[in-house]
């Protein structure tokens, strides 16, 4: 990978532990071979001559994961470079903190801060509550009997939430409904190895905010 006539070095690439059942199943030598591949693809150097079926593993979801994280450490390279351009604080300023004109050390201008600093915080609390209360409600979901729902919409919501949480489990259904940002979810969700899971997340992610309420109240 390249930014500008600079190439960029990867530090390393991701191994996932959901591989390690289809890794366990090759003999020592495909094994061998698969991890020399999945050097030489990182490096971008000339993969060795592999059997069918480690081709058809790297290719499916290994190659397609170090490209991915690849992508995501070039992209903090370039964030970080252009923060670096943009400069920072001047030179000498370190750890200052000038008298202010009316002869006062106390900078005014911290209370206002301070008050800033509060009111963020309450309202990342009760985000955090809100959040926590459609997580309830979403787990009630997949107990719940969809013969006392009427609403077609509704009937349709619930079958996406229980189809999406039978494939992922609790634990990355929540990750990707409530704290990943919808351009970040296709990634995330080949990472999982369930790409083709995009459609209904996308969906229930579109749809709970004012379907969710109406399932149960």
């Amino acid at each position: 990978m390249e930014q500008g006539n600079n190439r960029i070095k990867i530090p390393g690439f991701y191994v996932n532990l959901d591989w390690n059942s289809t890794i366990q199943k090759l003999t020592d030598s495909d094994a061998g071979r698969l991890l020399k591949n999945m050097f030489n693809y990182a490096l971008e150097d000339p993969l060795i001559e592999t059997s069918e079926v480690v081709t058809a593993i790297s290719e499916m979801s290994i190659f397609r994961t170090i490209d991915i994280n690849k992508e995501k450490y070039i992209e903090k390279c370039r964030t970080n470079k252009l923060n670096g351009e943009k400069g920072g604080r001047p030179i000498g300023s370190k750890n200052k903190n000038p008298e202010k004109p009316n002869g006062l050390f106390e900078n005014p201008e911290k209370a206002k801060s301070r008050n800033n600093s509060n009111n963020k915080e309450k309202a990342k609390a009760k985000l955090e509550l809100d959040t926590s209360a459609r997580i309830k409600q979403m787990k009630k979901i997949v107990e719940m009997d969809l013969n006392t729902i009427t609403g077609e919409d509704q009937i349709e919501f619930c079958m996406m939430v229980k189809e999406q949480i039978k494939y992922l489990g609790w634990n990355r259904f929540e990750i990707l409904v409530f704290y990943t940002d919808e351009n970040k979810v296709e990634e995330l969700l080949a990472e999982y190895g369930f790409p083709g899971l995009l459609e209904g997340i996308l969906g229930v992610k579109e749809s709970y905010e004012y379907l969710l309420d109406s399932v149960f109240y």
